[in-house]
């Protein structure tokens, strides 16, 4: 990418005369270059930073200081930046569960909490997926009226199912 780096500011320097997603691309190709630590998307098309987490990120103790950030682009799934923020959660679930619990216990955001249960269901392993279980049983026993209307309530009682599902099928060998 490193040849790149003279067209990507030219591009830049011209801004009048090149559309501005261009521009935009090729501001963040131009940040990619020059920061190759990983960082947390700064916008809603920051896909560079997916990249640059997706290039750069190896081990569970590298994610997580990107944890809360990109949680925080799960809010709405029609961002840009929300699968790739989804896909680079769910290779590190060991140092997601924790800040995902915390949001359902403090957060007032009922669509955010929903986002973060389908993700607890559908991408989270069931044995990590148990840490989460206090929260969400609270959720099922205790929902409010904007749990209900906006959809929460049912996604932790499908969360709650494929908890119950998964310690259901759990065998454990008696030594």
């Amino acid at each position: 990418m490193e040849l790149y780096r003279d067209i990507l500011v030219q591009i830049v320097e011209r801004a009048l005369a090149v559309e501005k997603t261009v521009v935009f691309y090729a501001k963040d190709l131009l940040v990619y270059l020059d920061e190759p630590a990983p960082w947390a998307p700064r916008s809603k098309s920051d896909r560079m930073a997916i990249h640059s987490i997706s290039m750069n990120v190896r081990s569970a103790d590298e994610m997580r200081p990107l944890v809360s950030d990109l949680l925080e682009w799960l809010q709405d799934p029609n961002w840009p930046v929300a699968a790739g923020c989804r896909e680079q959660l769910k290779r590190f679930p060991v140092v997601v569960i924790n800040p995902i619990r915390d949001v359902l216990r403090t957060s007032d955001d009922d669509y955010w909490k929903m986002q973060l249960l389908i993700f607890l269901e559908q991408d989270v392993e069931g044995g990590i997926r148990e840490h989460a279980r206090e929260e969400v049983e609270e959720m099922v026993r205790n929902p409010t009226e904007e749990s209900i209307d906006s959809g929460t309530l049912e996604a932790a009682q499908d969360c709650l199912t494929a908890m119950n599902e998964w310690r259901d099928a759990v065998t454990v060998v008696e030594m």
